[in-house]
C-alpha cells in the first residue's frame, strides 16, 4: 500500500506535460498468463487503472522484463489514449523455445513486437517537450534493430473535452 502510494504521489506531482516512465520486474497489464505478473492481483491493478483516469494521469509509459523475450501491449481504454508497456528481458536472458498461448493469442501487442530471442530494449527521448517523442527499440545481440515503435506526446494524452481546454 505504501508503495502504490508513492506511486501515485509522484505521478500527481510530475510536472505538466513530462512523460512518465513507471519501471517494474513484472509485467503490468498484460490480461493473462502463467507468470508473475499484476494479472495476479486484479482488484489492485483495476483500482490502479481507474485511477489513471480519474486524476487523468497523462505522459505515463511501462516498462517491464523478466520475461525472456521482447513485446509491446497497447491497452485501449474508453474515453482515454492507451496505455503502452514495453516488455525487454536481459540480453543473457535464454529465450523460450516457444511463446505459450496467453503470450502467442495476446490482442494487445503491438504486431511486429514480439520477439522471442535474445534481445535488448533501447528507449529514445527525442524533440522538444510540445513535441517530444519516445522511440522504443528492440535489438538482437549482435546490435541489429529488430523493430521499432514511437510515441509522440501527444499520444499519451486524454482527448480534449469539447469546450473545456481539458
Amino acid at each position: 500500500a505504501r508503495q502504490l502510494e508513492w506511486l501515485k504521489q509522484a505521478l500527481v506531482s510530475a510536472p505538466p506535460g513530462a512523460i512518465k516512465i513507471v519501471a517494474g520486474g513484472s509485467q503490468f497489464w498484460k490480461r493473462a498468463g502463467r507468470f508473475e505478473g499484476w494479472y495476479h492481483f486484479e482488484t489492485e491493478r483495476r483500482a490502479f487503472a481507474e485511477w489513471l483516469v480519474a486524476q487523468r494521469i497523462e505522459g505515463i509509459v511501462f516498462l517491464s522484463g523478466d520475461r525472456h523475450f521482447s513485446e509491446l501491449l497497447r491497452i485501449e481504454r474508453p474515453d482515454a489514449y492507451p496505455l503502452h508497456e514495453f516488455t525487454s528481458s536481459p540480453l543473457t536472458s535464454r529465450p523460450p523455445a516457444r511463446l505459450d498461448a496467453a503470450d502467442r493469442d495476446n490482442p494487445d501487442v503491438v504486431a511486429g513486437t514480439q520477439v522471442a530471442r535474445r534481445q535488448f530494449g533501447l528507449i529514445r527521448v527525442t524533440g522538444p517537450g510540445d513535441d517530444r517523442r519516445l522511440a522504443l527499440e528492440s535489438y538482437d545481440s549482435a546490435g541489429t534493430l529488430l523493430w521499432r515503435h514511437e510515441l509522440r506526446v501527444g499520444d499519451l494524452r486524454f482527448p480534449r473535452r469539447p469546450g473545456t481546454g481539458k
